[in-house]
């Protein structure tokens, strides 16, 4: 079966701890989220983020950002998304979230090691 693999991460790729996210520092976690799918079901996901956009009154072609959502559409989102995961065996959602402070010295110098990693262990399980 062939499957599809959405992605999301929150968070940055920086390593500035000594300041204020968002006034010169860096977050100090970084998330990667994931829907897999199924070709068949892949219509399910789609449509879910095309009703959160409407119920919101955003712009389809813009990306929505779960910072800019009130909390009340994010908890109908995650409703929504958990009722899609019950009823379509063939999606399945899975998140890992790294504290980096305590991310190896060594795997800092290349910004995109860490997320590369994630991706490949994403990649792995699907």
């Amino acid at each position: 079966m062939q499957r599809l693999i959405y992605l999301d991460e929150s968070g940055d790729l920086g390593w500035k701890f000594d300041a204020p996210f968002g006034k010169g520092g860096s977050s100090k976690h970084l998330t990667i989220a994931s829907a897999f799918t199924c070709l068949e079901a892949n219509k399910y996901l789609c449509r879910s983020v095309k009703d959160v956009k409407k119920k919101a009154k955003w712009p389809l072609k813009e990306e929505m950002k779960w910072v800019n959502m009130p909390h009340s559409l994010r908890l109908w989102f995650c409703e929504k998304a958990a009722e899609i995961c019950q009823k379509h065996q063939s999606i399945e959602y899975r998140a890992i979230v790294v504290a980096k402070r305590g991310v190896y010295e060594r795997l800092r110098h290349d910004d995109s090691m860490l997320y590369n990693y994630f991706i490949k262990s994403f990649s792995q399980t699907a």
